[in-house]
This record gives structure tokens, sequence and C-alpha cells, in this order.
């Protein structure tokens, strides 16, 4: 499995969702809408803690938004540490410029693909099942696992084998009605449960399973 270790940095970016330095005060004493009663609170807060995420200008997290692919990317790239990527060999040419040295990194190592040679789609809200796939190639999980049963993996069947992984790996789990959301959009408060179990991911034989609403 690659190495999760987390690079602290004192890092501030004027973007939704930002990397900062570390930070001393909780989530639910910053972020307006969040309290210890949201879901996921706790990895909500332990990512802002270390700097990993930050909010909006109005004080607000909306922990129920979608997240966009470029922002997800810097994200990870953050959380695994690595050194920044060769901006100048990316033939993406829709990155912002705050997310260029993630995307490269992360397209590099092959975690990351875009939609073709000069399109990462940096905008457009990333689903569950991208961030399935990148989470699993950033960290090295398990791809030879069982069918893990969702009633939608068919829906976007080329990831099918990294929603099946996810799932098996009890970094997530699907819906109450059998489904994992292929297509729905990661919502903030998920992400950062997903990016929170992954970085404390410790491979052990059958993981507990905890379900992503």
């Amino acid at each position: 499995m690659r190495k999760k270790h987390l690079w602290i940095v004192g890092l501030v970016l004027a973007m939704a969702l930002g990397i900062g330095s570390v930070v001393l005060a909780d989530a639910k004493d910053t972020f307006t809408d969040v309290d210890e009663s949201t879901s996921h609170y706790t990895h909500i807060n332990a990512l802002y803690e270390q700097g990993i995420i930050s909010g909006f200008p109005d004080g607000t997290f909306k922990p129920d938004d979608g997240l966009r692919r470029a922002d997800v990317a810097v994200m990870v790239h953050f959380a695994l540490g690595e050194p920044d990527g060769d901006v100048s060999a990316m033939t993406f040419t829709d990155v912002p410029s705050y997310a260029q040295e993630a995307v490269a990194a992360l397209s590099e190592e092959g975690v990351i693909h875009g939609y073709s040679e000069k399109t990462f789609g940096s905008n457009d809200i990333a689903t569950r099942a991208q961030v399935a796939k990148f989470l699993v190639t950033a960290f090295g999980l398990e791809m030879n696992v069982a069918d893990q049963g969702y009633t939608d993996i068919e829906d976007d069947a080329m990831l099918s084998d990294y929603v099946n992984a996810l799932g098996a790996s009890g970094i997530s789990d699907g819906y109450p009605n059998g489904e994992f959301g292929v297509n729905d959009k990661v919502r903030r408060k998920d992400f950062a449960a997903f990016l929170d179990r992954a970085m404390n991911y410790d491979e052990s034989p059958n993981p507990e399973v905890i379900g992503i609403e």
C-alpha cells in the first residue's frame, strides 16, 4: 500500500475548500452550519484540525454541497504528502492554478485520469464512483474483492471494481436501499469521512463496514 502520511505545511489557498496550516479550533467552533450532531462530524473535525479542509468565506462548511474534481485532487494530494507534479508536462488545459501541482502529481502517479488528453473536468462535481477510484488508487486498496452487491453498480460499469474495492475495505458502504449511489454527487461531509478513513485504513482482515449516507 502507498505510504500514508500528512504533509502539514503553512499553505493557505483562497478557495472554497482550501488547505491550510494546522488549526487549533474545532470545526464546530468555526463553521456556523456544523456541530457535533452533523453526520461524520468526527471526520470533518479531524481533517479540519490537520488543515486539510476549510470552509467558505461566509463561515459555513456546506456539508451537503458537492465537491469539484479539482478540489478532490488537491485534498488527496495533500493527504498523501506527495511532491508537487511537473505542471509543464501536464496536458490538461482546464485545471485552475491552485490545483495544477496536485493534478499533475496525481496524474503522473496514475491516481487520476481526465476525460481526454486535454480535459480533466476540474469544475465538474465528483461522483461517488469517481471518488472511489481516486481513493482506491491513491491508497493502494485491494482490488481483488468479491462483488459487494450494490444494485446500481452497472450504472457505471467502468468504475465498478473500484466501488466494490472501497466497499470491501470498510471505508464506505452503500445506501440502505442497496445502491452505492455511483452517479450521485459526493457530498463534502461524506468525502471527509471517505478520506479520513482511507488515511487511517489499517488493512486488517474483515474491517468493520461503516455506511455513508
